[in-house]
């Protein structure tokens, strides 16, 4: 992934100065953007005004949170392939925050031709723009663009991410490669839908005409998107895993394997009942009290499971940390099924068995 970054100084009035940092990620959808920024948020009315803590590193986290403790306001600006172009503004004094949605089309896409034809704005189908308000005693440090290359050479020393700033002489030629990749894909759509092409970063199509998609095959293996009953057990199984400490526990080194085994014996059982009693408090109270076993409860384990494997799979940038966690809880219920008499694992739901379950191949 290319990463550029831009400085805009801005001083109007109150002299305000701003720095505007621009990552070609994967962007957040609207729901990313309240979930991940909106933490401990209270919605306030029916509008999208919610009251919201002081923006801090803790807030923003990650990468930005370098950034939020130099600022005093921020802006965010973000498209996801799975949803529309949307600014996310925290206010001073920090009471509330704001989305909007430019873009009065849905499914419409920050174009240069729309207006984003400035170094730093977001272009094409993703990507991110953090705006910063610096503080007044930052602007006092950060006068200069050396002074900003210093900060983010600092910040980057360790990433694999280019840095490109706006006063670079290639600079505009970014937005002109992200038109002409827009208008390539764009192109090939509507040359042939079914038969898209590969282009490259340097904006040249391959020579190579790709073959034949058959959607019969590709079927096989396409998730089936979550329904909203499927969300909700979702749901559970990220909490479960963000709440427990059982790699902690397990991965540790023992004296004894036995004693090992006990842990991992006992992390495992913590959340499958965990699971069921926060589902069905009875049946979560039988289980506890050894009068069922885990068996009784191996179809809805399965689902369970299969559902947050299959969104992993459409959706590879979400879960990073708890889905790494479930793969070892996982593993080790499958290794040890034997003893637990529970079988927790089954085939991804595809587009294909779907259909062939409803005899509606034919669709394809």
């Amino acid at each position: 992934e290319l990463e550029s970054a831009a400085m805009d100084r801005d001083e109007n009035e109150d002299r305000s100065t701003r720095l505007s940092i621009t990552d070609l990620g994967v962007g957040m959808t609207r729901a990313d953007l309240i979930n991940v920024f909106g933490v401990g948020a209270v919605n306030t009315s029916s509008s999208s005004d919610v009251k919201h803590p002081d923006c801090t590193s803790a807030n923003i986290g990650g990468f930005y949170g370098a950034f939020c403790t130099l600022a005093s306001s921020c802006v965010i600006s973000t498209k996801s392939k799975f949803d529309d172009y949307y600014e996310f503004e925290i206010r001073e004094p920090h009471s509330h925050f704001t989305i909007t949605k430019p873009l009065e089309q849905d499914g419409q896409v920050p174009l240069v031709e729309n207006g984003f034809d400035q170094f730093s704005d977001v272009r094409g189908e993703c990507g991110t723009r953090v705006t910063f308000v610096l503080k007044s005693e930052v602007r006092a440090v950060l006068k200069t663009e050396e002074n900003v290359r210093d900060l983010l050479a600092h910040i980057f020393e360790t990433s694999q991410y280019n840095v490109v700033f706006r006063e670079d002489d290639d600079a505009m030629q970014i937005v002109a490669k992200d038109q002409d990749m827009i208008d390539q894909l764009a192109q090939s759509a509507v040359n042939d839908p079914s038969n898209m092409e590969d282009f490259a970063l340097d904006g040249n199509l391959s020579d190579v005409p790709a073959a034949p998609i058959d959607v019969l095959e590709r079927s096989k293996y396409i998730p089936v998107r979550l329904s909203l009953a499927e969300r909700k057990m979702l749901r559970l199984v990220d909490a479960a895993m963000h709440c427990c400490d059982y790699t902690n526990v397990v991965d540790v080194p023992y004296k004894s394997q036995h004693k090992r085994m006990h842990a991992l014996y006992k992390g495992i059982t913590s959340i499958l009942n965990g699971l069921v009693l926060a589902c069905d408090n009875e049946a979560g109270r039988k289980l506890v009290s050894s009068k069922s076993n885990f068996s009784d409860y191996e179809k809805f384990f399965r689902q369970l499971f299969e559902i947050t494997r299959r969104h992993k799979i459409m959706n590879p940038e979400k879960m990073r940390t708890e889905y790494g966690k479930f793969m070892y809880f996982l593993q080790d219920t499958i290794a040890n099924a034997e003893d637990l008499e529970l079988d927790t694992v089954k085939p991804i739901e595809s587009v294909y068995n779907f259909l062939e379950a409803r005899n509606g191949l034919d669709l394809l």
